[in-house]
């Protein structure tokens, strides 16, 4: 099973978006040298089969493999658990009610309510020893939630203090266009909201995450311990490169 939580614990680590469906991109994405992957099945078509066939690539090449799902039905959780994930980063709770749901769904019992299967890729096919299987499964997968909602913000500690919730993701945009402010949270109006986030998140012994873009908010963000540090998305970089490219070349065309 997955060493991601310990491995999150010791050091910073580098992860980024995934929307578009390519094993290509994936391996690329592991050369590299990033850490792990979020499959966003949040805001793309992405399905439960393009989940499966990215982590298939990704996990080989080193990569520990997240996905946002897009809700956290239990049947959602169920299926994208099924395809074998390091873990889920699930966006949009309110509150810690949201966040006692979604642990349990991701928990095999007695410790939740997930279905039990072993003939699924996350059972190896049924090659798993069953019972060590679903203690590593309890023990090691990841769970994250998004702090993205004002009702979210506003019960901050009692979700960092949730039993079974590891992260707390940090999502800029979202909480900007929530609290009212600009998404800056280096020197901008999103500062605050990570400076309490970040210490109720310390003061719970438990991780948080954030998406950043440039090196000012990267060291930004390392110097306040934060290790879950994602770089953009797939379809966000390569954009940016094509601008690039084509304002270069704009004189002759």
């Amino acid at each position: 099973m997955s060493d991601f939580k310990k491995q999150l614990a010791q050091k910073p680590m580098l992860g980024i978006f995934v929307k578009i469906p390519s094993t290509e991109i994936i391996e690329m994405i592991a050369w590299a040298g990033f850490d792990f992957i979020i499959i966003d099945m949040e805001h793309s078509p992405l399905s439960y089969g393009d989940v499966k066939l990215l982590t298939s690539v990704a996990q080989p090449q080193g990569l520990k493999v997240v996905v946002r799902p897009w809700n956290f039905a239990d049947d959602t959780l169920l299926h994208v658990l099924d395809t074998g994930v390091d873990g889920i980063q699930v966006p949009q709770i309110t509150g810690p009610a949201d966040a006692q749901r979604i642990v349990r769904a991701s928990r095999y019992p007695p410790l939740g309510t997930r279905g039990v299967a072993f003939s699924h890729r996350a059972g190896r096919y049924g090659f798993s020893d069953t019972k060590s299987y679903l203690t590593e499964a309890n023990e090691e997968t990841l769970v994250a939630v998004h702090i993205e909602t004002r009702d979210a913000f506003d019960s901050v500690r009692e979700i960092a203090n949730t039993p079974g919730v590891d992260l707390l993701f940090l999502g800029p945009v979202d909480l900007s266009f929530s609290l009212g402010v600009d998404s800056d949270f280096v020197n901008g109006g999103l500062r605050d909201a990570f400076l309490k986030i970040n210490r109720e998140v310390k003061e719970a012994g438990k991780q948080m995450g954030i998406v950043v873009g440039d090196e000012r908010k990267l060291e930004f963000c390392l110097n306040h311990g934060i290790h879950y540090v994602v770089w953009d998305t797939d379809v966000g970089l390569f954009k940016k490169q094509l601008t690039a490219v084509r304002q270069t070349v704009k004189r002759y065309f």
